[in-house]
Order: structure tokens, then sequence, then C-alpha cells
């Protein structure tokens, strides 16, 4: 009810996956859970376990997760946020000095698709899952 935190739960089965939750998103590419609450994001394994921790220095919203990257948005100061869901380092996926629309994906499938939030209008991106990127 965006009033506070709460459980997150596995519907398949009944089980807790995490306690103290505002928000969730799930990266199919790497089977990882990401929980939000307060400035403390986690990353957590099938099992429940916690695979990685981000703590913010601001409160974080999650948008989306999806493709090894997680994306929230600091509301204070309207910036993006996105995190690799393998480890949970901060990576910088634009370059802000640029000018124009940034495009949040928002949705992803299990196939590697996505729907993109183009300030407004949203578009379909499908694409090939590289199972190699980023290990090179």
């Amino acid at each position: 009810d965006e009033q506070g935190s709460g459980v997150l739960l596995d519907l398949s089965d009944g089980r807790v996956v995490a306690e103290e939750v505002e928000r969730a998103a799930h990266d199919h590419a790497l089977d990882i859970t990401v929980v939000v609450a307060g400035h403390v994001v986690r990353g957590l394994e099938p099992e429940g376990l916690e695979a990685w921790r981000h703590e913010d220095p601001e409160e974080l919203e999650l948008l989306s997760a999806g493709e090894r990257l997680a994306y929230a948005q600091r509301p204070q100061e309207g910036t993006l946020v996105a995190l690799d869901t393998s480890q949970g380092v901060m990576v910088n996926p634009y370059d802000a000095d640029l000018s124009g629309p940034l495009g949040v994906p928002e949705v992803f499938s299990a196939d590697a698709a996505v729907a993109v939030n183009m300030d407004g209008p949203r578009y379909l991106v499908t694409t090939a899952l590289d199972e190699d990127f980023g290990v090179r």
C-alpha cells in the first residue's frame, strides 16, 4: 500500500522470500530477486539468501530489474541509479552530460524483451540474451 514495508511471498508455494520489503523486482537473466527498503537494496538468490547489499545515501524507489541491471530512482533529486544485479555495485548507464530523453526499462520478460519508457511513450525492445555479457 506504499505506506511502509511488507513481506514478499513466492506465490507458487507460499514461502516468505523476504521481510521488510517496500518494492521488489526479479532479474530473470541471473535469477536474482531485487528488494528495496528505504536506502538499502538487496539481491536475493532463489533460496532467499542475500547475495549482495547496496546502501545508498538516499531512499530509493525501485523501478525495474532485468538483463543484469536494476533501476531505481532517488526521489529527492530525481536521478536514476543503476545497479549490477550480479554484485550490487553501481554502474553508469548513461552520460549525464548528454541531452535528450532517457529510456528507462519498466518491465522485462524472461526472454530478454523489455518495455522502455521514453518520457511518456513506451517502446518494446527485443534481443537475444548474451550469456557472456560483462564476463569477457
